[in-house]
């Protein structure tokens, strides 16, 4: 069983293979998994869910960083600016701007998330493990449960939530 949050952040229970789910409250709710879309709780703001040189976690998007790294800029820009720029405009512009391109957009998912300068500041690890760099980045939108092959319009419910705040309760 795993657990996913509705758009409005309500936890639902979500077995393998379902297709809905219901809130706390009873209300029925599509899950995201419908959608393509990872179901497992978001990880908390302001810490990297993986390394810059953890490409053994998701082979598949470390390749196409190192094959064709513009796809996967393309992808994160379309997720990013929030359907404003396509696919194929952010990985063109790539190709023209390579790194200092692909450091606004590691730019804006810290911001998003409140992430650290890590290992460095963003246009030396853009300059100097561009590769690594777009991959990492890659797997932060997918860890936080946001497909950037499915587009925008997929992951507009994910990706407007704002991050889930921890509290200390006694107990």
């Amino acid at each position: 069983m795993a657990y996913t949050y509705t758009p409005q952040g309500h936890p639902m229970q979500q077995h393998q293979g379902q297709q809905q789910g219901f809130t706390s409250e009873g209300h029925s709710v599509a899950s995201p998994a419908a959608h393509g879309v990872a179901t497992m709780a978001p990880p908390n703001s302001g810490l990297w869910t993986t390394g810059l040189y953890g490409c053994t976690e998701d082979c598949p998007s470390c390749w196409c960083a190192l094959c064709c790294p513009c796809v996967l800029v393309g992808r994160m820009a379309n997720i990013l600016d929030q359907g404003m720029t396509s696919v194929f405009t952010g990985a063109a512009i790539f190709c023209g701007c390579g790194c200092l391109y692909s450091c606004l957009y590691r730019a804006k998912l810290r911001h998003k998330y409140g992430l650290p300068e890590e290992p460095c500041n963003d246009i030396c690890t853009e300059c100097w493990c561009n590769c690594c760099s777009i991959a990492q980045a890659y797997r932060e939108l997918r860890n936080r449960n946001i497909n950037p092959a499915l587009g925008y319009e997929f992951a507009r419910a994910v990706y407007e939530q704002p991050p889930q705040v921890q509290e200390m309760r006694k107990i």
